[in-house]
């Protein structure tokens, strides 16, 4: 049975520890606190691509706003990567390796999303929960903070400057992610068929 594949930011792929098992049937992962993340399923948009000359290799990097992640596609797996571009914004399920400095995905899944609200969502319910540490350098020495994450500042918090957001602001927020949410159970499905058919 495989691993279940965790939803995760790009940036906790790098902050954990990445373990090699020594148990056969036990696969490679990235510890971070109490998660083992041999399977990760990311979100974000594509900023580069490469396919090889045969067509047998497809390399696509993948960023959140929190970091960036290579997801690489191999034989019949780069059918799931044709017709993805730079600028598509996608999800990806893939197996967790490193080699040498570079830690990236073993591609398994990966789909093209058309409706752009799915970031939003995928920021308020992956990467905002992640939000304080993901603020923290990782181990490779980021400091970068999350693009576009809309974080909410304590109430009664002076002399920052910075303001909660507004009625209508959450309003729009709430009606984007329960449009969004009315479609998720099925594009959640379709990823759980193609994993069923790739098994």
């Amino acid at each position: 049975m495989r691993a279940v594949a965790k939803r995760v930011p790009i940036k906790i792929l790098w902050m954990g520890e990445y373990v090699r098992s020594e148990e056969q049937y036990k696969p490679h992962y990235v510890k971070f606190q109490d998660m083992e993340i041999a399977r990760a399923h990311i979100m974000g948009v594509v900023v580069d691509k490469y396919t090889n000359e045969q067509n047998q290799y497809i390399s696509l990097i993948l960023d959140d706003g929190t970091g960036q992640v290579r997801v690489k596609l191999f034989g019949e797996d780069t059918k799931f990567g044709k017709d993805v571009n730079v600028g598509d914004l996608v999800r990806a399920i893939g197996k967790v390796r490193e080699n040498e400095d570079e830690r990236y995905l073993v591609g398994e899944i990966v789909k093209k999303l058309e409706d752009p609200n799915w970031e939003l969502l995928w920021k308020l319910e992956v990467i905002k929960p992640f939000a304080e540490l993901l603020n923290k350098p990782s181990k490779e020495g980021e400091s970068k903070k999350p693009e576009g994450e809309e974080i909410e500042e304590e109430k009664g918090k002076k002399g920052t400057g910075k303001q909660e957001k507004t009625k209508v602001e959450k309003n729009k927020e709430e009606k984007d992610i329960k449009d969004v949410s009315e479609n998720e159970e099925e594009i959640d499905k379709d990823l759980l068929e193609i994993e069923e058919i790739e098994v």
